[in-house]
């Protein structure tokens, strides 16, 4: 067989006759470790069957813990908590207020995304929602029943401030500020009073959300610095009639989803699709402003 060559069973390859002892062993080892060889769906069927046994026993300890604990056979103990933590429930002013057109309120952005297409709230709007703008001292009874010792609620800015800005002064004259809705701050006059009689702590964000709409129609919304100017203008006007009751405060609820759903995904109000996927919006810029 000197000088002859011959197929390679690994391939399409050949072999020296002259070498084909030494070559073969090489075969044979390289086969052992091929998939689909016999050796390695064996060890392969094996790894499969103590995963899967594994797992059984697993499952099967959890449900003896779970069956166990129900039994009360166990009994776990948790750590206190301390003794000023506040137990308590969060809302947002669109979700549940309602009342869109009452009150003096202003359109929000939500008010016009809603409305723009069934697809964006599963064809539902803030409308009436859970009828809270006239509920809310039904609702506060709610709450004490059920034992909440605080209530995190958002204010809605257009119901504050209907076009978004004031010519903020304070002093001389608080009930004719130019453009300040006072049926807006009467309504969380009185859930904030209704509060603090039940014994309930209010918590008070500031933004959740729903931007009015003529500021995003006027510039943009929070894609444009003058919104810095306008927010901090609205939030003095809610410190002003609030801050003496209320202690707690917080500015913006989950910047990161306004800017990204809202700026760049274009999946939630007001609905702007970000420049890197062929819109205008500017993420960056407005998580900048939230900054500021």
């Amino acid at each position: 067989m000197t000088g002859e060559r011959i197929e390679d069973p690994r391939g399409s390859s050949l072999l020296d006759s002259r070498n084909f002892d030494s070559q073969m062993k090489s075969v044979e080892a390289t086969a052992l470790i091929r998939p689909g060889n016999q050796i390695h769906r064996e060890e392969g069927r094996r790894c499969i069957e103590c995963c899967f046994l594994t797992a059984l026993v697993g499952v099967g300890l959890i449900i003896h813990a779970v069956v166990s604990i129900l039994r009360e056979d166990v009994h776990i103990t948790l750590p206190a908590l301390p003794s000023d933590f506040i137990w308590g429930a969060a809302t947002s002013s669109f979700q549940i207020e309602g009342g869109t057109s009452e009150g003096g309120r202003g359109p929000s952005i939500w008010d016009i995304w809603c409305k723009a297409s069934e697809q964006n709230c599963n064809g539902e709007n803030g409308e009436v929602a859970d009828d809270h703008y006239h509920r809310w001292k039904e609702d506060v009874k709610l709450m004490k029943a059920i034992g909440l010792k605080a209530y995190r609620f958002s204010i809605s800015w257009s119901r504050i401030l209907p076009k978004g800005k004031v010519e903020y002064s304070t002093g001389g004259d608080d009930k004719n500020i130019n453009g300040v809705n006072y049926a807006g701050i009467q309504f969380y006059n009185n859930l904030i009073d209704e509060l603090l009689d039940s014994n309930i702590v209010p918590f008070v964000t500031l933004y959740h959300w729903d931007l009015p709409q003529s500021l995003q129609e006027k510039y943009g919304g929070w894609e444009d610095r003058a919104i810095i100017d306008d927010f901090a203008n609205y939030a003095r006007i809610c410190f002003h009639f609030f801050n003496d009751r209320v202690k707690y405060w917080i500015t913006i609820n989950e910047a990161w989803t306004v800017a990204i759903h809202g700026y760049e995904e274009a999946s939630k109000a007001p609905g702007v699709l970000g420049k890197d996927v062929g819109g205008s919006g500017d993420p960056y810029l407005v998580g900048n402003h939230f900054v500021f």
